[in-house]
């Protein structure tokens, strides 16, 4: 569902492309060379195909009435695994590489904003143990969170009812923590490869 409401609320000028429901010109897909073929896994290879796609001039267009459904059932170990590893880590070198920072879908200017929140709720919520008045900025810094994702929560009560978007809550902000944790390791993965690669360079001249 939280899919559902990230595709419903992304610009139609799609930023990149979607391979679970998605359809590409032939010859457009051969012109630039079809999917990366260097991911071991099925993973973002459909989002690396269209960073290309806008790089060599193509426009892709988010059809929200076109609609599927992914008959997979998640459960936690599998979802982390998969949403960590085989997403947000090579997303994560993906965007260094092409600097697609774009105000859209999982990017959206409130998703970062609000993975600072989540960490710093974190960093108060530890911090209380030994100094009590962190307890309030944690309670600031839930609030916040709260009015900044209310439309999600409010999609999600809408769709399941009340208590059903109360209990999304803590996963919602768990995949803030875990996306934080991603970009982090990504970026330090794509840099330190890049530093390799000019070291390894600069000696062969």
């Amino acid at each position: 569902m939280f899919h559902h409401y990230t595709h419903q609320t992304g610009c139609e000028e799609a930023s990149t492309f979607w391979g679970a429901c998605g359809a590409i010109k032939r010859e457009v897909f051969l012109e630039i060379g079809g999917f990366d073929e260097a991911y071991r896994y099925p993973s973002i290879e459909d989002i690396e195909l269209g960073y290309r796609l806008k790089r060599s001039g193509h426009q892709i267009r988010l059809c929200k009435e076109v609609q599927v459904k992914h008959l997979k059932c998640w459960k936690p170990v599998s979802l982390l695994k998969a949403e960590f590893f085989y997403r947000a880590l090579p997303w994560t070198e993906l965007l260094w590489r092409d600097r697609q920072f774009v105000n859209d879908l999982n990017l959206k200017t409130s998703s970062r904003v609000s993975l600072v929140l989540t960490y710093g709720l974190l960093a108060a919520l530890v911090s209380s143990g030994w100094w009590a008045p962190a307890l309030i900025f944690a309670g600031i810094l839930s609030l916040s969170l709260l009015l900044l994702n209310f439309p999600v929560y409010q999609f999600f009560q809408r769709k399941r009812g009340l208590w059903f978007a109360v209990q999304t809550i803590p996963w919602h902000w768990l995949y803030f923590l875990y996306s934080g944790l991603a970009f982090a390791t990504g970026t330090i993965r794509y840099h330190v490869r890049q530093y390799r690669i000019a070291k390894t360079r600069f000696s062969q001249v």
